[in-house]
């Protein structure tokens, strides 16, 4: 895997004050989180709360019609408005999108894709093939052959976990996972989030966004609430989940409790 150094001191991802208008009509306002190296932070909420549009602003990925306010640093250096491509190393953000089938080129096997990320870190081709194969199989992809196989000729969770090794070779100090199980079954969906629990390397810091406080429990420390485009609630997820206060986050409390309560009288 290709580590990226941060400055002592410097907090993985700061945003501040990020205000998100599409058309005219404000999708964010105000938005203020940080997340240091190897924390695993989780922006809940529902559809249509600003999680999707707040991560492509991080990302980069300007909309048409996009206009942005505030700041995202990475590493310590604001890219709010600076396109991935222009991007330095260190700045840049790794996306796990939760359409992984359109994240993959459909034409291109798994494993020249992985390759191709860790070359853009300047690995020799050599080296890059047999790490891509290394990065393929730590994400649980070790079948014989699985790196010659094309997107089509993998699940929904096992193009997941190839996004996730896509994703962990481009050495990002960040990486945003976007509700990367919604699409999956229960099976598929502990996998991925396993991979994301173990394999995320310990300086990088995750954000995963989602709308289910269960899954989110699962797998992060703290959590950030967003409903209407703005901050409701924040803090330990544990804490949140018990002393919630919003009434959106109250719902989603409630939500998780049926989840998780009848395995615990089951088992």
């Amino acid at each position: 895997m290709i580590l990226i150094s941060q400055e002592a001191g410097v907090t993985a991802l700061e945003v501040r004050g990020l205000t998100v208008r599409l058309h005219g009509r404000t999708v964010v306002d105000g938005v203020d989180f940080e997340a240091g190296p190897g924390e695993r932070l989780c922006l809940l909420g529902e559809s249509g709360s600003g999680k999707s549009v707040t991560a492509r602003a991080i990302v980069g990925q300007q909309l048409p019609g996009m206009e942005l306010s505030g700041s995202v640093l990475v590493n310590g250096r604001d890219v709010l408005g600076v396109p991935p491509a222009r991007r330095a190393g260190p700045d840049r953000v790794a996306m796990v999108f939760q359409d992984s089938a359109s994240a993959l080129h459909p034409l291109v096997r798994v494993g020249t894709q992985v390759a191709g990320a860790l070359r853009r870190q300047g690995v020799a081709a050599d080296e890059a093939t047999d790490r891509a194969v290394e990065l393929l199989a730590s994400v649980g992809l070790d079948a014989p052959g699985m790196a010659r196989r094309v997107p089509c000729q993998l699940s929904g969770g096992q193009r997941q976990r190839a996004c996730i090794a896509l994703s962990l070779a481009t050495g990002a100090p960040v990486m945003i996972a976007d509700e990367p199980t919604t699409a999956l079954d229960v099976v598929a969906q502990a996998r991925v989030l396993d991979v994301l629990r173990t394999k995320v390397d310990a300086g990088t810091a995750l954000v995963f966004i989602t709308h289910d406080l269960a899954v989110a429990t699962s797998l992060c420390d703290r959590a950030v609430v967003l409903a209407g485009g703005r901050v409701v609630e924040s803090g330990p997820l544990p804490q949140l989940l018990w002393e919630g206060t919003h009434p959106y986050t109250r719902e989603l409390s409630a939500a998780a409790y049926e989840q998780v309560l009848p395995h615990e009288v089951t088992a």
